[in-house]
């Protein structure tokens, strides 16, 4: 199906972004096996009139129906929320709004280092990106913890300290993958001491902030510990697959796209930038 939806996608010019995307999301979402347990998951959740299970009974070759540990807690809230409104419609819909929020938390992003502007192009560029267009049609966490992780680096960046702290929650509860806000608050902290002292204050305050909000955000976290558990166990796929597990088709997500694939991808949003840098 990869291999097909890229030999497709291939021949796709970007303006026809519209129909493209009514399409994969009509055709190509019904092979997207993750959607149904998704959509399943939000059905429960709704009927039990709760946001998180104790366990999964439905699914017990895993040790569900002894412990479920979800590790996508927030997105399953609002995807709950949209079922119990309107069904699994609901939940699309929930999902497409979050989604088109992504535009607007790129932008705020891009505006802490362009002209307004310019970040206005970087930012909807990328919207006129079949693959990523794809990516965010479907009904995937990843399209809640996007949004959020791009507002969190937006108020890190604009050093907004009690923003920063939020989001970074927002994003562990929405996400396994604890490492992203970390890294971030790393680099910020290393950057810092190049600045002048009162800038440097202000930046070590919202990395301060920011570490809060993480810790709270893993902590409050109903499915605590295995939000952590499942975060390090997906950290570990790259490298099983570069090693005991090489050549298993699986995980193949987790590594980053190469050269030439991250150009013949996403060559609008390069020229775009590249025009402005020049």
């Amino acid at each position: 199906h990869t291999r097909c939806l890229s030999d497709w996608s291939s021949d796709v010019c970007s303006s026809d972004l519209v129909l493209w995307a009514v399409h994969s999301f009509t055709l190509f979402r019904f092979g997207d096996t993750d959607r149904f347990y998704h959509l399943a998951l939000s059905k429960i959740l709704a009927l039990n009139g709760s946001f998180s299970l104790e366990s999964l009974p439905q699914v017990d070759d895993l040790g569900w129906k002894n412990y479920f540990p979800d590790k996508e807690f927030l997105f399953h809230v609002f995807t709950s929320i949209g079922y119990r409104i309107a069904g699994e419609n609901g939940a699309e819909i929930i999902v497409l709004l979050i989604a088109a929020s992504g535009a607007l938390a790129l932008f705020f992003f891009s505006a802490t280092l362009l002209p307004l502007w310019q970040a206005f192009l970087c930012a909807f560029s990328i919207f006129f990106t079949h693959s990523f267009v794809f990516r965010m049609t479907l009904l995937r966490p990843h399209v809640v913890s996007v949004p959020l992780f791009l507002f969190f680096l937006s108020a890190l960046a604009c050093k907004k300290s009690r923003s920063a702290g939020i989001f970074a929650g927002l994003f562990m509860l929405s996400y396994h993958a604890f490492y992203l806000p970390l890294i971030a608050i790393a680099a910020a902290m290393a950057f810092s001491f190049l600045e002048a002292e009162a800038e440097q204050k202000e930046i070590q305050k919202s990395c301060a902030y920011s570490l809060a909000g993480f810790f709270v955000g893993i902590l409050i976290n109903p499915y605590f510990p295995a939000n952590v558990v499942m975060g390090w166990v997906h950290l570990q796929i790259p490298f099983l697959l570069n090693g005991s597990l090489k050549g298993v088709g699986f995980g193949m997500e987790a590594f980053p796209l190469n050269g030439p694939g991250l150009l013949k991808f996403f060559y609008l949003p390069f020229l775009i930038l590249a025009g402005i840098l020049y």
